[in-house]
């Protein structure tokens, strides 16, 4: 009896193997096809030649160098930089780095001929190398959003968020340059992932799963802040996500201590302090590694990360002076601006950019408002949030954070939001699907 539970557990694990490497696959390969060729961003020149930072400190461990005072080393972190690094490292294009920002400032439109350019084939070869890593963290990020999806609502929200985000035309065109766009969307959407894990093991009882979770949570966080400084928008999310639990926790605690029957507090009891703890734990992990991965910060941490910010608005303030007719100034203007282009403009949703229809609007307006009034009913009815309070948290902390940060009117920047768009989406047309094939089956019963 034993064996055959076994075998059988053997054959679906190998399913969802099968399935998983498939699903991989399809979502990489519209990352992968045409990356040579994808229009060229003029920053693309400055990441790649800054990429000499993953041989200064992987390779040389030279912390001290003078080239992490260079106002480049602080103005934003340096993860994607390691990761472009890396990349050039393994192919031997490290002494390549000062010719390729030659490029910088050029007017490369999508019509450049790479032909008629000194020594374009060899930068050619340069720029896929550098975009490759990206292009493959953009598909993974996808398989990451298909978890997601799986774990908050069930499988077919999951593969239908994964695909629309795989044909998005933001998320392609900004995971094809060498950027830190992908890995910061990529880590963001890890920390989710991992924070619906934190949370079945808190609502499991298993107490030191969810403390080594907080701790990859910080990580992940820390990853994804070293990409851009709006990754930290996952940190707040974290916190907010665990704020619910605590307060669940306490609410249950409260209804225990009405009832003649202690027993059922016990549980609730041990949760607070895992769940206070696991703040902690997250907070310190991520700060630690966040200044581990910027030797900028090594000698004064606060000092330092005080100048990355300042800097980082100095940095702004002068963008939109320069591109003044990009510059989003107002809190209106933020609003609209973010909302409009995730969910309306063709140019950045996956559905109208098809259809020319505005079916991303309605259909995260269908997958919000149910996904609402499902955390209301459950919150009036057993006093205390559900697992799906996460997807709120993230969708509202993050569509929050990027109003109240976009500096100006430029796609990458709407980023952050898109897979939380793709998952509310996906969401939507599953309960669509789902009413369409219970009023079909009335029907036919009928």
């Amino acid at each position: 009896m034993c064996g055959l539970l076994m075998t059988t557990r053997t054959k679906i694990i190998a399913k969802e193997v099968c399935f998983g490497l498939a699903l991989l696959v399809v979502l990489v390969t519209p990352f992968l096809f045409g990356l040579q060729n994808n229009r060229y961003h003029e920053d693309e020149g400055i990441w790649i030649y800054t990429s000499q930072y993953f041989k200064l400190l992987f390779i040389d461990r030279d912390v001290h160098n003078s080239q992490w005072r260079v106002w480049w080393a602080y103005d934003q972190p340096s993860l994607a930089r390691y990761i472009i690094g890396l990349s050039l490292y393994i192919q031997g294009g490290e002494e390549r780095f000062a010719e390729f920002v030659g490029m910088v400032g050029k007017s490369v439109g999508e019509g450049f001929d790479w032909a008629s350019f000194d020594g374009a084939s060899r930068i050619s070869d340069m720029l896929y190398v550098a975009r490759l890593p990206m292009a493959i963290l953009g598909g993974v990020t996808c398989v990451g959003t298909y978890v997601v999806g799986s774990l908050l609502f069930n499988r077919w929200t999951g593969v239908l968020a994964a695909l629309l985000l795989a044909c998005n035309p933001l998320m392609l065109e900004s995971c094809q340059r060498a950027m830190a766009d992908s890995p910061l969307v990529f880590f963001m959407v890890g920390s989710i992932l991992l924070m619906i894990l934190f949370n079945r093991s808190i609502i499991g009882q298993r107490y030191f799963s969810a403390l080594i979770l907080s701790l990859l949570i910080g990580g992940s966080v820390a990853l994804a802040t070293s990409s851009k400084l709006n990754g930290a928008l996952a940190g707040i999310v974290f916190g907010v996500n665990t704020l619910l639990l605590l307060f669940s926790q306490i609410e249950k605690m409260r209804a225990a201590d009405s009832t003649v029957n202690h027993t059922s507090r016990v549980a609730p009891i041990h949760d607070v302090p895992v769940v206070s703890g696991s703040i902690l734990i997250g907070f310190v992990a991520s700060l630690i590694l966040f200044i581990a991965l910027n030797p900028y910060l090594y000698t004064r941490p606060v000092r330092g990360v005080q100048k990355m910010i300042e800097s980082r608005m100095s940095t702004v303030d002068k963008q939109q002076r320069r591109f003044h007719g990009n510059a989003i100034r107002t809190v209106g203007e933020k609003f609209n601006f973010v909302f409009s282009r995730s969910l309306y403009d063709k140019r950045y949703t996956t559905l109208r950019s098809k259809s020319g229809l505005p079916l991303d609007f309605i259909l995260f307006l269908a997958g919000f408002g149910v996904l609402l009034y499902s955390e209301i009913r459950h919150i009036l009815n057993h006093r205390s949030v559900s697992p799906k309070a996460l997807a709120l948290s993230w969708i509202v902390v993050t569509y929050l954070g990027i109003i109240a940060w976009i500096p100006l009117d430029w796609g990458r920047y709407y980023l952050p939001v898109v897979p939380c768009v793709a998952v509310m989406c996906g969401y939507g047309l599953e309960r669509f699907g789902a009413a369409a094939y219970s009023f079909a089956r009335r029907r036919r019963s009928f």
